[in-house]
C-alpha cells in the first residue's frame, strides 16, 4: 500500500513539473509577442532577445525541474526561436 502512495506522490510531484514548464512557456510567448508589438523595442533589443532564449532553457529548471529542462530543450525553445526568427524576417532584422 505504501507503494501504491509512492507512486501516487511522485505522478502529481512530475504532473505538476509540466504543468509549471507548460504556464512558463505561456509566459515566454507573451513576453515575445509583446517585444515584437512594443514600439519602442529596437532591432538590437531584439536580436539580444532571440540570443537570449538558449540560456532560457536553464530557468525551466527552477520552474518545471528535470522535465521542465527537457521540455524546453526539444519542445519550447525551439518553436519560440522558429516563431521569432519569422518575426524577425517580417521585419527584416538580420540574425
Amino acid at each position: 500500500m505504501e507503494i501504491v502512495y509512492f507512486i501516487i506522490v511522485i505522478a502529481i510531484i512530475i504532473a505538476a513539473w509540466v504543468g509549471l514548464a507548460y504556464f512558463m512557456n505561456f509566459c515566454l510567448q507573451m513576453r515575445i509577442k509583446r517585444v515584437f508589438n512594443s514600439k519602442r523595442m529596437t532591432d538590437e533589443r531584439i536580436v539580444k532577445e532571440y540570443k537570449g532564449l538558449d540560456v532560457m532553457s536553464t530557468i525551466f529548471i527552477f520552474y518545471g525541474g528535470p522535465v521542465g529542462f527537457f521540455l524546453a530543450k526539444k519542445k519550447f525553445i525551439p518553436e519560440l526561436k522558429k516563431t521569432m526568427e519569422e518575426k524577425m524576417r517580417e521585419r527584416n532584422i538580420e540574425f
